[in-house]
Parts: C-alpha cells; structure tokens; sequence
C-alpha cells in the first residue's frame, strides 16, 4: 500500500498474525546451514529470523531499489545478501539453492506468469530442495471482503490452481494449510480505512495485532491465506 503516511517501517517491529506464522510453518532443518532465497523481501523481517536460524546465507529479493531499501538499511548481517530481482527471471545458477520462500508474491506478479514463477524455482532449486509459500485463499469471504479485489482486482487461489502449478513445474506438495479468519478481514479494512480516509495509523493497533496472532496460530482452519510447502524430488 502507498506509504502516505510518510513512515519508516522497521524489519525489527514485531511480528504481525501472518508473518509470524510464516516463520513458523518453515522447518528449522530447511534454514540451518542452508542457502536460502526469499522471493519479495520487503522490509527484511523474514532475513532476521533466518538470522536466528543459523542460515548459511540468504539472498534477499526485491523488484527495485525503493522496496529493498529499508532492508539494505536495517539488515546487515554478513550471510544476508540484497539485490533487485523480478521473480519470473532471477540472476541465480541452477539448482543454487536448498531452501527459497516467497510470502504474498504470487497474486502480484502479471497475469497468467505464475506457470513461468514456478518453473524459475524448480530451477534454481537443488535436488531435495524445499520451496515455502503463501498467497490469498479464494474463498467467497476473504475474495468479497477484501478491499484490494475491488479496487484492484487483487487475486486469490484455490487449492487446485497451486496443485496444478506445482504439478506443472515437477515440484511435490508436502503440507498445505489455510489460515486467518474474521480478524485478518477486520485487519485489512482497519488499514484501508485508517490510511485512506483518515491519513493515521491503524485504529487499535496492538489489540488488532493480538486477534490475529491469535487466529493464525490457533487451531481452527482459515479462510483467508494459504500455506503451501512444496519439494523438488531428486
């Protein structure tokens, strides 16, 4: 979302519902002493807990230099490496990499190139190597409440679509959950109207970080974002 609010967004705030449990649902064996990719870094949150982790290195991309900024600025650390990258041609050698992860990317990328995405990270996948994901679930609630389908046509998946992706490019699906509820919705909208109308901070904020760490780290099935842990074989 456009930064209207003028702010420096920081790697080392706390983690929200989903971002949380995207560390979570990575095994620490796929980090340890691995060379790890993340696909759309962002602000470098997910560098930091790979930091955590012992990763041999992690390579951190971003689409241009203004989206990787505040991580060059706040990550350094010697095994974390930036560049600028576009997710459907990396500048990375075949089978580089044991471990790559993508968070929220996939429904950005142009139309109808995921099939080309997911053909680049079986390629730079080593044999064995594990490939870590998340984008919005497709399910009725979460496609019709989400503020951004509307304005921008935002998109959402089904189980089948990443299913058929993943067999298309040779990768295994080995774990799939849906997470996020009615807090995550609550979440979305509190943002867009906090930010666009009333040009602040999002209303209640460390009390609507609460309800959603709650739900995604809970037991209950979700409706709004799905996790998809997937293999190359050998």
């Amino acid at each position: 979302m456009k930064n209207l609010l003028n702010e420096k967004p920081s790697p080392y705030a706390s983690l929200c519902g989903r971002q949380k449990f995207s560390c979570d649902f990575v095994s620490d064996e796929h980090l340890r002493n691995k060379k790890v990719l993340n696909i759309g870094c962002g602000i470098g949150w997910f560098e930091l807990f790979c930091v955590t982790k012992y990763v041999a290195v992690v390579h951190a991309v971003e689409i241009d230099e203004e989206g990787i900024s505040t991580a060059r600025s706040n990550v350094r650390y010697s095994n974390v490496e930036f560049s600028v990258g576009n997710a459907l041609s990396l500048p990375f050698s075949d089978g580089l990499f044991d471990t790559i992860v993508c968070w929220e990317v996939l429904e950005h990328i142009p139309t109808n190139t995921e099939p080309l995405m997911f053909s680049e990270i079986f390629r730079m996948l080593k044999p064995s190597g594990q490939f870590y994901m998340s984008t919005p679930y497709r399910s009725i609630l979460s496609t019709l409440l989400d503020p951004a389908w509307w304005l921008i046509g935002h998109r959402h998946y089904m189980e089948g679509q990443l299913e058929e992706l993943a067999e298309t490019a040779g990768l295994k699906i080995r774990r799939l959950e849906k997470k996020g509820r009615i807090w995550e919705i609550i979440g979305w909208w509190n943002l867009y109207i906090s930010k666009w109308i009333f040009r602040r901070h999002p209303f209640y904020e460390k009390y609507m970080k609460d309800k959603a760490i709650r739900e995604f780290c809970g037991d209950k099935d979700g409706f709004t974002n799905i996790f998809v842990h997937l293999e190359k074989p050998m």
